[in-house]
């Protein structure tokens, strides 16, 4: 069977570029092999400058319980709740869709809170518990997959800064983190 199907203008005049420009939509995102991710909207300032807007949250807790050996033995509850809200600026390199390459920078606020409780054979019962802020910055390297005109998937990697101080200690730390995979979907 053959099929003609009328070429769109834009095709016609050989345009490969799609307008965003005003566009907003909601992103859901996923990172690290641990599959952590968050919900957030994005909002094309321009053609080629974008803001995202991120949150995410995660709550874990495990427990240490060895068996009993010696006095020295301890058994311990531990518990971490995290939320974090990074928002992004994006610039792409190229506007011909459907692939666009793209860098930004980031800011962001994260709060940690933690509680471990110990159960000692020899000490008895004691706990250790912490609350701390991180303030975030970064800087980020995507592509971005346009896989048609209101979904897109991307992938990026970024550099992140952060820094937190508390009563006990300050702390300012580089690290590379994890890629992020990025499904936009836009109305």
């Amino acid at each position: 069977m053959l099929v003609y199907s009328q070429p769109s203008p834009a095709q016609q005049s050989g345009d490969t570029t799609w307008n965003v420009d005003g566009r907003a939509g909601l992103t859901f995102s996923l990172f690290g092999l641990n599959l952590g991710g968050g919900i957030g909207g994005k909002y094309w300032l321009n053609n080629y400058q974008s803001v995202r807007f991120e949150a995410s949250g995660l709550y874990e807790t495990s427990k240490f319980d060895p068996p009993l050996v010696d006095s020295s033995v301890y058994t311990s509850d531990n518990s971490q709740t995290v939320f974090s809200i990074i928002i992004n600026l994006a610039t792409r390199f190229e506007r011909a869709l459907p692939l666009a390459p793209y860098a930004g920078i980031s800011l962001g606020v994260r709060w940690d809170h933690g509680r471990t409780d110990y159960n000692s054979l020899g000490a008895g019962k004691r706990s250790s518990e912490y609350t701390r802020w991180l303030y975030t910055g970064g800087v980020f390297l995507g592509v971005e997959y346009w896989l048609s005109n209101d979904v897109s998937l991307a992938g990026e990697q970024a550099l992140r800064f952060s820094y937190s101080r508390n009563p006990i200690e300050t702390d300012f730390s580089t690290r590379n983190s994890t890629s992020s995979l990025l499904l936009t979907i836009y109305f």
